[in-house]
């Protein structure tokens, strides 16, 4: 898949901007320093001066300052050009390398990765309290206990324990593919909160056999624990997912710059001609005015397909 006809114009256009804009900007330093020599020739103590000497002086500075203020013009016009160009391509550039480039693309896949994480992860917290709850109902069963243990509050506590597995289990592999799909260099950036090692099925299964005053102390741990990530964790992901899409969107963009730098060294090397500033000023004053009507257009004609045959 090629560059659109109108993006290699619009690099075209932006590649004229940009060189008339260093020319533009290194007048403006020459200039600077022509002020700088013409203010050393100004006539000490003027009114001693000569009246030649000094309408010489003041012929030189305001012809600087003019020349000053038609370069200062000319050159808040091309930024302004300039400005809407990159807009224009950026927009393009984004939607061409969506379709052409996985690298690219990667990084949208690994936020809607995030975003999956995330919605997962809202269910954690009252898997927690549910774990939190089967366990002390164990140690009730536990503290009551006069001869053969009640197995049923363990078998309880072990569903719990299963469904707390599986969804860590989940959120392990969408953090196992998020990874895959990242780059090396944005792979320490794209975090998500590390998940505590939580009793399991297998402890569960362990406890059963415990003594009462080890089951316990177990249960007490395991009981704080899970109060404590779900209070702490209601703080931390939120800080920690934004941080991630953020980074996400940083290496998208370095990505896509990375790209333009090259489109644009090409175009300015093959895409442009020799012109004067003031050429290259109306001829994309004129690209703007025309673009624009032919865009209106088709915002037209798209809110009314029968404008066309009327």
């Amino acid at each position: 898949m090629e560059l659109s006809t109108d993006t290699i114009e619009h690099l075209r256009d932006e590649a004229y901007a940009t060189l008339c804009r260093r020319a533009v900007e290194q007048s403006l330093v020459d200039l600077e320093r022509e002020k700088a020599e013409i203010s050393s020739t100004r006539p000490p103590f003027g009114f001693l001066a000569s009246r030649q000497a000094r309408e010489t002086f003041e012929r030189s500075m305001h012809a600087a300052t003019g020349t000053e203020e038609a370069l200062r013009a000319r050159l808040g016009q091309i930024k302004q050009l300039e400005k809407r160009l990159q807009g224009i391509i950026h927009a393009e550039l984004r939607g061409y390398l969506g379709a052409i480039s996985p690298d690219y693309r990667c990084f949208t896949a690994v936020e809607h990765l995030l975003d999956q994480w995330e919605a997962e992860y809202a269910a954690l917290p009252e898997l927690l309290v549910a774990f939190a709850r089967d366990a002390r109902s164990v140690q009730a069963a536990a503290s009551s206990a006069a001869g053969t243990r009640d197995l049923q509050p363990f078998a309880v506590l072990r569903e719990a324990a299963l469904r707390i597995e599986q969804q860590f289990d989940l959120l392990d592999r969408l953090v196992a593919q998020f990874t895959a799909l990242l780059p090396d260099s944005a792979v320490m950036e794209v975090n998500v909160p590390t998940l505590p090692d939580f009793r399991r099925v297998a402890w569960v299964n362990r406890a059963a056999a415990l003594p009462s005053s080890q089951l316990l102390a177990e249960t007490t741990r395991v009981v704080r624990s899970a109060r404590e990530f779900v209070a702490a964790g209601q703080g931390e992901v939120p800080v920690l997912l934004a941080a991630a899409h953020k980074a996400c969107k940083r290496h998208e963009e370095i990505f896509l710059q990375r790209y333009w730098n090259q489109l644009r060294a090409h175009a300015q090397a093959h895409y442009v001609e020799k012109r004067g500033i003031d050429e290259v000023i109306e001829m994309l004053m004129h690209t703007s005015v025309t673009s624009d009507l032919a865009r209106r257009q088709r915002e037209l004609t798209a809110a009314d397909p029968f404008l066309g045959v009327r």
